[in-house]
C-alpha cells in the first residue's frame, strides 16, 4: 500500500479520530514530502482552513483531509483537480477501533455509545458524501494490512 500511495505528490491520509492517521502520514512519509500536521495547524474553534491551504504546497502528507463541517469546500475541489493528489482513507473493525481509543489521554468510558455513533456516521455518510467523490481514494483496513484502488473510484477491502 505505502509504495503505490509514493507515486503521489500530495497525499491526504484520512479516517475518524483514533483509526491511525497521524501514525500512517509519520511511519509512510517519503523524504521528499513534508509532513503537514493538521492538529497543530488547525483552529478547531473558528474553523479557518487558510493556514491549512498556505502550507499546501510542493511535496507533502497531510494526517487529514482539509474539509469544513459542511463537508468539501470548492478550494479543495480546485486544489485535488489541480494535483496530484490521492486520498488515503483509514478503517478498522469498530471493536478494534473502540480499543484503540482506550489509549487515548481523552478517552471517557461512559461515551461508548457517542463512540459508535461517530463512527457510524462517518463512514456511512461523511464518506459517502464527501470522500468518494474523489478521484485516487485508497480504502485502507488499519486492522489488516490491504488496499484496494479501482479506477476511477475505490471500494473496502
Amino acid at each position: 500500500m505505502i509504495n503505490k500511495i509514493l507515486e503521489f505528490d500530495n497525499i491526504f491520509i484520512t479516517g475518524i479520530f483514533g483509526s491511525g492517521k497521524t501514525y500512517l502520514a509519520r511511519f509512510a512519509k517519503p523524504p521528499t514530502h513534508t509532513y503537514i500536521s493538521f492538529d497543530d495547524n488547525y483552529s478547531y474553534e473558528t474553523q479557518d482552513l487558510t493556514r491549512i491551504y498556505r502550507l499546501m504546497n510542493g511535496q507533502f502528507i497531510m494526517d487529514a483531509l482539509p474539509l469544513t463541517a459542511t463537508g468539501i469546500d470548492d478550494r479543495l475541489k480546485v486544489y485535488y483537480a489541480k494535483h496530484n493528489c490521492c486520498t488515503v482513507l483509514l478503517k478498522c473493525d469498530i471493536d478494534i477501533w473502540l480499543e484503540r481509543l482506550k489509549s487515548k489521554r481523552w478517552y471517557d468510558g461512559s461515551k461508548i455509545q457517542e463512540y459508535k455513533k461517530n463512527y457510524d456516521e462517518f463512514y456511512n455518510n461523511d464518506v459517502k458524501n464527501n470522500i468518494e467523490s474523489f478521484d485516487n481514494v485508497f480504502m485502507y483496513d488499519s486492522g489488516k494490512e490491504n488496499i484496494m484502488n479501482v479506477e476511477g473510484g475505490c471500494y473496502w477491502v
